[in-house]
């Protein structure tokens, strides 16, 4: 408990810090610093612009096929001084492409990426909290996300993920104090609180059947592979993982 009030407190100060960065700092330092750099790396490359706001750089690119009506042809790029983005660690990153065009020379990349069972529990808690608004204001674009679970279920890293539950409560603490969301009966969701009794993942209601036509938009856009399962199918895939999260949670409560 001293621990977690500590952190509380931590977070808070590093809110503080968080909110005049976003406020002052980061915009001038997009402006005049880091878009400079972007506009000077597109300098060859007519068919792409950018633009800067206050906390993303913005890439429009002209596709080599029909532009998708469902995502844009565009890159952000997000600074938003909100996230530690920890654990990480450096990922060889290849082209996908490069196992059918042999002979041809790919550019490879090893960035620091986000560790695989943070990428879990962000993308759970934003599943709960769509559940628990009803999906209200966030249905746009959002599938994705239910999408991304079970590809990370298939995987392998369910397990790993379910088994770092100090990387859960630390997503859970953090959103607590920077991403404050209130439920439909207007409450104000308690991330550490509902992570502990368990996480619901699958929408109902309404807010299932508006996921089904964002999940459908997708689909008809081409977005994912030709054999990608119907909504139903990944609803129940969703239901399997919520139950191994629940049984997870109810593990780690018991004294």
């Amino acid at each position: 408990m001293h621990c977690e009030i500590s952190l509380y407190f931590s977070l808070l100060e590093e809110k503080k810090w968080s909110d005049e960065i976003r406020k002052e700092l980061l915009p001038a330092w997009l402006r005049d610093s880091a878009h400079p750099i972007v506009q000077a790396g597109l300098a060859g490359l007519p068919a792409a612009t950018s633009r800067v706001t206050d906390v993303c750089i913005f890439i429009d690119y002209k596709p080599v096929v029909a532009a998708s009506s469902y995502a844009l042809p565009r890159v952000m790029l997000e600074f938003g001084a909100r996230s530690t983005g920890e654990p990480t660690s450096v990922r060889l990153v290849r082209c996908d492409i490069e196992e059918y065009i042999p002979g041809v020379s790919f550019p490879v990349a090893n960035p620091r990426v986000m560790d695989i069972s943070r990428i879990f529990w962000e993308k759970a808690t934003a599943a709960h909290v769509y559940y628990a608004q009803g999906g209200a204001g966030l249905s746009d674009r959002f599938s994705r996300h239910f999408h991304d679970l079970v590809r990370l279920e298939e995987a392998g890293h369910l397990a790993n993920a379910l088994a770092a539950r100090n990387i859960a409560e630390a997503v859970a603490i953090h959103k607590n104090s920077f991403f404050a969301e209130k439920d439909a009966a207007g409450n104000r969701i308690d991330y550490l609180a509902d992570l502990r009794s368990g996480l619901t993942i699958v929408p109902e209601g309404n807010a299932l059947n508006t996921l089904r036509g964002d999940y459908q938009r997708m689909l008809e856009d081409g977005l994912l592979l030709e054999d990608a399962e119907s909504f139903d199918l990944l609803m129940d895939k969703c239901k399997k993982i919520q139950e191994q999260v629940k049984r997870s949670s109810a593990i780690e409560g018991k004294p």
